[in-house]
């Protein structure tokens, strides 16, 4: 079942400023930009509207794969399987507020049991990598056709990975961590929206993550809290969370238009010439989110 209402008009503004943006940086974005968008005209407790371009293509998540863990954190506690103590909020706190990949990797030891180390080999590697794919598993649970292909099992590093994380990734990083925008965009509706009853520990991400629609954050917080920045953009505002590093720029958008219609806006992208200027991801938002 589709969780959103397929908006025609949606639709062809997307592709409209997708065709319009490709000729004017003379590069079709539609062969390396993945693009899911919902808007909220009824309210956040009605089934929004929506589109998208390429919503299942595959891409490296980065840090985005946090609000993944820090759901399944919030399910293992209601489930009875973790107790909630000093350093698992920590770890919550820092992975939330910072992008601390320290903190991330802690909160995946929590939900899996396992801790990074030298390699290993027969059973006992065995028993390792079927623990960690409990974060796997539980996706599947959920029966979401936008997670199909989708892998949350790999611990972020700074550094590269070692030992058994880098047995995990397998020889040519074929098991790395991969998202597409139609999963992560369906995950942020449950969250601002509450629609699974879990109200409280929906709030408690939306306040970690700051995934609210309030658009006049300040600037001094938003530059230390999940990298939230806030923007205007002719009649509409929004803020914006921006995921990068020498492969990836991702952006989660938080919008209200002129009319104070909420917004949803998911862009991944890993095409270094987009991704390098600060026009063609900036101006399809503009597009997208004002008449």
């Amino acid at each position: 079942m589709v969780f959103y209402n397929n908006s025609l008009d949606m639709q062809k503004k997307l592709e409209k400023a997708l065709m319009e943006l490709s000729q004017e940086i003379d590069s079709d974005l539609k062969d390396f930009l993945s693009v899911s968008w919902l808007s909220y005209p009824n309210g956040l407790e009605n089934k929004p509207d929506g589109t998208s371009w390429a919503a299942q293509r595959l891409f490296y998540p980065a840090d985005l794969v946090s609000l993944f863990y820090a759901v399944a954190i919030e399910i293992w506690l209601q489930r009875q399987w973790l107790e909630e103590d000093i350093e698992l909020q920590r770890a919550m706190n820092e992975m939330a507020f910072m992008a601390s990949r320290d903190a991330t990797s802690m909160v995946i030891d929590y939900l899996t049991g396992t801790a990074s180390g030298p390699k290993i080999h027969n059973q006992s590697k065995y028993n390792w990598y079927e623990q960690r794919q409990l974060l796997n598993n539980w996706l599947s649970e959920l029966d979401w056709p936008e997670l199909i292909g989708v892998n949350v099992s790999q611990k972020l590093l700074s550094e590269g990975a070692f030992g058994r994380e880098r047995q995990s990734c397998g020889i040519h990083y074929q098991n790395r961590n991969r998202l597409s925008t139609g999963a992560m965009i369906r995950l942020l509706h449950i969250i601002v929206s509450n629609s699974l009853p879990l109200l409280i520990t929906y709030q408690r991400i939306q306040y970690l993550f700051k995934l609210n629609f309030d658009i006049n954050i300040d600037s001094s917080e938003s530059q230390s809290m999940s990298i939230w920045r806030t923007s205007k953009r002719g009649n509409s505002s929004y803020i914006d969370k921006v995921v990068f590093n020498e492969v990836t720029y991702h952006k989660i958008i938080m919008a209200r238009t002129k009319d104070q219609v909420p917004n949803i806006i998911v862009i991944f992208n890993e095409n270094s010439k987009v991704f390098r200027d600060d026009y063609t991801v900036p101006t399809l938002i503009n597009r997208l989110i004002t008449d």
